[in-house]
């Protein structure tokens, strides 16, 4: 966790400016650390930009509704990030199907059944939806790194990986 921004740090906007925007974004995140760890992270971003470009003008006072909009873009993209479809599967021995697969012969064939299904299902994928998807679930790649191996954006991973995973539901829930 960061700590709060020391009182040296101040010297580019007023502590009132600091305050306000931290009370702001507390009530959109319900945390006051939180918070503090976005509004931090927004003016850190802030005052990278600021040495990247020419100056044009001062940036000593920087602007609580430049923070603010680089705190909620900071929180869109916590947002969604946390909201990305997730899949954990279970371990082997908790997996319905192999409970199944050991009580009898006929759950055995429909479970392989299931499996082979879900397997033509995944190679009739579209070649980066493929590739995209078992990156994800086989590898164990996050978007990111999905992205970068990929040469994509990240959004375009998280779309190829939800229809990916509508498909191999829609195939497993047909009879």
């Amino acid at each position: 966790m960061m700590t709060p921004l020391s009182q040296k740090q101040y010297s580019f906007m007023s502590l009132s400016t600091y305050k306000r925007a931290v009370s702001i974004i507390s009530r959109r995140t319900g945390c006051k650390d939180k918070a503090q760890n976005i509004i931090q992270e927004a003016i850190a971003r802030l005052i990278k930009q600021g040495r990247n470009k020419a100056q044009q003008h001062s940036t000593d006072n920087l602007d609580q509704a430049l923070i603010l909009k680089t705190a909620n873009n900071l929180l869109v993209d916590l947002y969604r990030r946390n909201n990305v479809c997730s899949f954990t599967a279970l371990p082997e021995e908790e997996s319905p199907l192999f409970e199944q697969a050991h009580l009898n012969p006929e759950s055995k064939l429909i479970a392989q059944q299931e499996y082979e299904r879900l397997e033509r299902c995944i190679a009739d994928l579209p070649p980066k939806c493929r590739e995209a998807f078992v990156l994800h679930k086989y590898k164990g790649l996050n978007q990111s790194q999905i992205a970068t191996h990929m040469q994509i954006s990240q959004s375009m991973v998280e779309k190829h990986i939800i229809k990916a995973m509508k498909r191999c539901r829609e195939v497993l829930l047909e009879e």
